[in-house]
C-alpha cells in the first residue's frame, strides 16, 4: 500500500483528488495539507511514498516545496497537479513523476500511479542489488533482482543465460524466461566481475557456463548459442581472443 499527501490550498479540490485515489486499491490518502509549511510537516510526520502537490499555494509555491522535500532523509515522489500548464518545464526539470492538469481525470491520474509504481519499482529494486552486493566479501552478486509483470524477482546468477540490452531496456534472460532490469549493461557487468560471466559485444553478456555452441561466421567473426535460445548472439571482434581464452579453445 502506497501512502499519499493531498496539497491544494482549496479543499474542493483536496476531496476531489481523494475521491478518484479511493478508487486505486494500492494507494491510501494518509494526510492533506493546505499551504506548504504545512506540507513540509506533514510529510515529515507521515512519511508518505507520494505527495499530489498544487504549484500556487499562498505561502509558498510548489517547486519550492519540493526543493525542501529533496533535503529531506526519505524524499517521497512528487507529482504536481495545477491548473496551469506553463510550469510543465520546470516541474520535470525537479524530476517529477508526473505533471497533472485539473481538473483531473480519472484515466489520467490512472496514468500518473502507473508512473510511480515504475519510478518505485526501479527505485527499489537498485536499493536491492546494492544490498546483495553488500552480503558478498569479493562485491559480487549471486542474485540479481528484476522485474516481472510489476513484481521483483530475485534470480540466482547460476540461472541467468544471458544479457542484452534491447533499446532503453535490459533484459535479463533465464532459459525459461526474460525480466527487466532497472541497470545498465556497464554497472551489471561491474557486478558481475569475477563470476564466470563475459561481455562478448556491446550489447550483450553471457553466461560463460550456458554457451552450448560457437558458430564461425564471416570474416573470421564468431556467433555464440545458448542453452534454451536457437537465436545466435554475435561476439564482437575485439572480444575473440578473450572468449577463446576463457573457454581454452
Amino acid at each position: 500500500m502506497y501512502k499519499v499527501l493531498v496539497v491544494d490550498d482549496e479543499k474542493p479540490a483536496r476531496e476531489e483528488l481523494r475521491f478518484l485515489l479511493d478508487k486505486f486499491k494500492h494507494f491510501e490518502v494518509v494526510g492533506e495539507a493546505a499551504t506548504g509549511a504545512e506540507t513540509i510537516k506533514k510529510v515529515t510526520e507521515l512519511n508518505p511514498d507520494l505527495v499530489l502537490l498544487d504549484i500556487k499555494m499562498p505561502d509558498m509555491d510548489g517547486f519550492s516545496v519540493a526543493r525542501e522535500l529533496i533535503n529531506l532523509s526519505n524524499t517521497p515522489k512528487i507529482i504536481f497537479v495545477t491548473a496551469y500548464d506553463e510550469y510543465a518545464v520546470k516541474a520535470f526539470e525537479i524530476n517529477a513523476v508526473d505533471y497533472l492538469l485539473k481538473p483531473v481525470t480519472e484515466k489520467r491520474l490512472s496514468s500518473s500511479l502507473a508512473r510511480f509504481m515504475q519510478f518505485s519499482s526501479d527505485d527499489q529494486v537498485k536499493k536491492i542489488i546494492n544490498l546483495l552486493q553488500s552480503e558478498t566479501k569479493s562485491g559480487n552478486l549471486h542474485r540479481i533482482p528484476a522485474n516481472k509483470d510489476g513484481k521483483i524477482i530475485i534470480i540466482p546468477v547460476q540461472d541467468v543465460s544471458f544479457i542484452e540490452t534491447e533499446g532503453k531496456n535490459t533484459i535479463i534472460h533465464t532459459e525459461d524466461n526474460s525480466y527487466t532490469s532497472s541497470y545498465n549493461l556497464t554497472e551489471l557487468e561491474q557486478r558481475l566481475e569475477g563470476l564466470p560471466f563475459f561481455r562478448i559485444h556491446r550489447s550483450y553478456i553471457v553466461n560463460l557456463e550456458k554457451i552450448k555452441e560457437i558458430i564461425p561466421w564471416f570474416h573470421n567473426t564468431y556467433q555464440v548459442k545458448m542453452q534454451g535460445y536457437d537465436e545466435p548472439i554475435p561476439v564482437s571482434r575485439k572480444h575473440i581472443n578473450k572468449l577463446k581464452e576463457l573457454l581454452n579453445l
